[in-house]
């Protein structure tokens, strides 16, 4: 009786660390194919946007206190090529007019996101700021609905 109980103690354990070694098996096959995924869509990726000297470096400002405003520019303007840094509110919410200011001194970058944004020379700013590390920024105003993504009805307009 006592090696019947031996034998099948150890097929019970040959079976769990048979059970153990094929889970561990599935979890690399399932990592290698994450990982094989990304990769991928990062190929697709480089052929849909312009190269990497075109991409200039936005910041987007709320200004307007409407809610989800600067997310929804920042997927407008990362569809145009744009690499939008930083997203947030800007200091007060009563900015009339949308601004494109401009950061490096090079008031080309600030009137092509402007001409992407639909937004004459009248929005267009220049600011140097040696701290900031980015070509420009927008700065979301009360006339908002001018702006593509709004002026499309791709967003909930209400305000906070």
């Amino acid at each position: 009786m006592g090696r019947r109980v031996r034998i099948i103690g150890l097929n019970i354990a040959l079976g769990v660390v048979g059970l153990l070694v094929l889970g561990l098996g599935w979890q690399l096959v399932k990592r290698i194919q994450i990982k094989l995924i990304p990769t991928q869509q990062a190929v697709s990726a480089v052929d849909q946007y312009p190269p990497a000297e075109d991409i200039y470096q936005i910041e987007i400002r709320n200004g307007a206190g409407v809610s989800g405003a600067a997310e929804a520019l920042r997927s407008y303007l990362i569809e145009k090529g744009y690499d939008v840094v930083e997203v947030g509110n800007h200091r007060s919410f009563d900015v009339e007019k949308t601004q494109v200011v401009d950061r490096v001194g090079n008031l080309s970058i600030a009137r092509q996101v402007a001409s992407s944004l639909g937004l004459t020379e009248e929005h267009v700013l220049q600011q140097e700021r040696q701290d900031y590390f980015l070509d420009a920024s927008v700065i979301i105003g009360k006339d908002y609905l001018i702006l593509p993504p709004f002026a499309e009805g791709a967003v909930d307009t209400s305000a906070e």
